[in-house]
């Protein structure tokens, strides 16, 4: 009997050696693969924030154009829906005017210099990346965005590629956004009351 039980504990531990080295592998290889995600996000996205590179997720919307000086992105209503709800309870905010959307020409803030192209686009699909990482300002609550096609599209109509009106309300200069809502009347009584 005993002979049995050496014999099934030396199969066993055959057997482990081989199953830690195939975990072994594997573990290697997703390493590896992890290192080639973060190069490919480096090189690709090139997306620093505070040192750390940061996940984006991709997404869609379409160009929109209306009168002569205002031209967005709309995006899903539930994209921001879902942000929203992860705003803390205890942050008193109040939910934008206007539908989701990037904006890429803001309405009677900007002009374009070359309307060659003005409209010519409308109704493009738009991808994008978007930060998970909700941003929070003194007024506005809203999530970076990267697009190389929105870019274009300001330089073809001879705007500045970042302006004040489509990077982020307050630093994060190298992105647009998509604001989830605002804190302008909280930040309005609290001056009233101070």
């Amino acid at each position: 009997m005993t002979q049995v039980v050496m014999h099934l504990v030396a199969d066993l531990h055959r057997t482990l050696r081989v199953v830690a080295r195939h975990l072994t592998a594997v573990l290697r290889r997703l390493v590896e693969a992890r290192h080639r995600v973060v190069e490919v996000l480096h090189a690709e996205v090139g997306v620093v924030v505070a040192g750390e590179i940061e996940i984006w997720y991709p997404s869609t919307g379409v160009l929109s154009y209306s009168g002569d000086d205002k031209m967005v992105v709309n995006v899903d209503q539930g994209l921001v829906e879902y942000y929203r709800a992860l705003i803390p309870k205890c942050i008193d905010w109040t939910q934008q005017k206007y539908r989701a959307h990037i904006t890429v020409v803001r309405t009677g803030r900007e002009q374009p210099a070359d309307r060659t192209f003005w409209a010519k686009y409308d109704g493009e699909r738009i991808q994008f990346l978007y930060s998970p990482v909700v941003r929070f300002g003194t007024v506005y609550i809203w999530l970076n965005v990267l697009c190389k096609r929105l870019e274009e599209l300001r330089t073809e109509l001879g705007m500045v590629v970042r302006s004040e009106y489509t990077r982020p309300p307050e630093g994060f200069e190298n992105f647009f956004h998509i604001t989830l809502a605002n804190m302008k009347e909280q930040n309005a009584s609290r001056l009233r009351a101070g």
